[in-house]
Formats: C-alpha cells, structure tokens, sequence
C-alpha cells in the first residue's frame, strides 16, 4: 500500500509539472505573438503618421493657393465641373486625415491595452483580442490609402484634366477686357471669374463657406464616430468582457475542429467560423423530480447553477453587441 501510494503520488507530481511546462509553453508562445502584433501595430501607425503629412501638404499653402484664388487659371469657381470636382478634393482630404487619425489613436490604445491584459488578465485572451481589432485598424489605414489616392487623382484633374480658361459670353467691354483673353474665331475666354461682378462674387463666397461647412462636418462626424470606436475598444479589454468573449471564441473554434473531423473539412458559407450559440432557456433545466428530501438537499445545487446560467445569458448578449457594433466586420471569424 505504500509503495502504492507513492507511485500515485509521483504520478501527480509529474502530471502537475507537465501541465505547468505546457502551460508556460502556451503563454510564451501567446507573448511571441503578441509581439508580431506590437510590431504590426507599430508599422501601421507609422505609416498612417506618415499619410497624414502628405494629406496636410494637400492642404498647404503651394498646392492650396492656386485652387481658392480667384484669378487663377486652376481655380475652382470658373465652372460648375470645378466646383464639383474642387469639393470633392477637399472632402476626400478631410476623410484621409480623420481615418489616419482614428487609426494612429486605435493603434496606440491597442498596443499598451494589450500588453497590461497579457500581463494581468489572460496572454491567449489578449492576443485572440488584438487580432480581431488589428484587422479593424487596417480597414481604417486602407480607407485613408484609397481617400489618399482620390484626392492625389482629383488633385491632377483640377490642375491638369479640367479647361484652364473658359468661355465668356458676356459683353467684353469694359473694366473685364482686362481680364479677357481674344481668339481668332472672335469670342473670348477668361480665366476664372469676372472679379468685377457681384453675383460671381457672391456665388465664390457662398461656394466657399458651403466646402468650408462640409469638411467641418467630416472632420467633427469622424471625430465623434472615432470616439466611439475607441469606447469600443476600451470596453473589449475590461476583465469581465474579455474573458466572456475569449470563452466563445474559444468554444466557436473547438466547434469548427469538431466539424472539421465529422464533415471533412465543412466550414460556414463565409469561410469562417460557424456563427452558432448556445441560448439557454428555462425548459433546459433539470426536470427531474424526487421526494421534499432530495428537493431541500439539492437546492443549493439549483440555485448556484442558475445563477451561473443567468451570468453566462447576460455575458452572450454583452460579446454579441460588442461583436456586432460598427460598421465594419470586427474580425471574429478570422
């Protein structure tokens, strides 16, 4: 018996320190990860630092001056094409800086959010959890890429694609012949507007303050659609949520590795994961019955496993409306 009783104890001990080496393996494993994201977040937020400044030098005084100025051949009062395209350029400008902003802002929160879950609460957790908000990051810094490239696009057209001077039907006598431009087929063109006119005036201020008013308005509405996105964030790297959510990602992967084995390989029409969860309702309690003994002795039995499917229902329905928030995909079947 007690040589017995040493080989189970041996046979404890051992199993104990292979439990503890895999568990070690894992984590560091989940830290090696994490690391590749850091560097990942690092790169996007340095590439999207560096999109900003050549968004502003769209804005800049060389490239800006010649567009808004109202004798110029490249301004964009002269027709309605112009100020079509013109505000257009301004708005996809607006856009760029506002997404490369919420991505630079993401990106840092992310990364220090990260590291404190990986360190106090769960390294498999946080890493599962970066994953997910890293593709969320890219969407952003690729929307702030293409908005980039438009304006570049439309920047070319408004110097280069669209007339330099039009058509002036008006009578060209006067103080506008200055500004006039004669052709050998008699008519005449001019730059951009007839300065010594009111309405054109008038039609420039109103043109202005109406770009002016919609760059403030995508500039204020990304803002405050940033804020959000980064409650959002913050909100998946509380204890509580992250753990809930991780505890389905989890059971949704033991899922596909399961259909996987049965179907030979069968995945969800997406390619992802199955999006299938488990709602518990009364009728799935326990309907056995017995006698008043049986009934008292289980009791406290039933009310602490009630109380833990009443906390497992009220986790779901938190990880479903963080999952399902925004307007893009968050990444979960990834």
């Amino acid at each position: 018996p007690k040589l017995a009783g040493r080989i189970a104890m041996f046979a404890r001990i051992n199993a104990a320190a292979v439990q503890q080496e895999n568990a070690v393996s894992v984590m560091q494993i989940d830290m090696l990860a994490l690391g590749v994201q850091q560097t990942q977040l690092d790169n996007v937020s340095m590439q999207a630092t560096l999109v900003i400044g050549f968004a502003l030098g769209m804005w800049g005084g060389e490239t800006l001056g010649p567009i808004v100025e109202d004798e110029s051949g490249t301004c964009i009062y002269k027709s309605a094409e112009h100020m079509v395209v013109g505000a257009l350029f301004f708005v996809c400008v607006a856009a760029c800086v506002s997404c490369c902003f919420i991505t630079v802002t993401l990106a840092s929160y992310v990364k220090q959010a990260s590291q404190r879950a990986a360190l106090l609460k769960s390294t498999s957790a946080a890493v599962a959890n970066t994953r997910r908000h890293i593709h969320r990051i890219y969407d952003y810094f690729m929307c702030s890429v293409v908005l980039f490239l438009v304006s570049a696009v439309l920047l070319i057209w408004l110097y280069l694609g669209l007339p330099r001077r039009i058509s002036y039907v008006k009578d060209p006598t006067g103080r506008i012949s200055e500004l006039l431009t004669p052709l050998d087929d008699g008519t005449y063109t001019i730059e951009c507007l007839d300065i010594f006119s009111a309405a054109d005036n008038a039609m420039r201020d109103w043109y202005s303050f109406v770009v002016a008013l919609l760059n403030t308005a995508v500039v204020l509405s990304m803002g405050v659609w940033g804020l959000f996105e980064f409650r959002m964030v913050k909100h998946t790297y509380d204890t509580r949520e992250l753990l809930a959510w991780y505890h389905m990602y989890s059971a949704k992967l033991q899922s596909k590795q399961a259909n996987l084995k049965t179907r030979g390989g069968f995945e969800g029409s997406d390619g992802g994961l199955l999006d299938h969860e488990y709602h518990e309702h009364e009728s799935d309690e326990d309907s056995t019955t017995g006698d008043a003994a049986n009934d008292a002795a289980n009791a406290p039995a039933d009310k602490e496993r009630k109380a833990k499917l009443a906390q497992k229902r009220r986790d779901q329905r938190a990880t479903r409306m963080t999952r399902d928030w925004g307007l893009f995909n968050w990444g979960l079947h990834d």
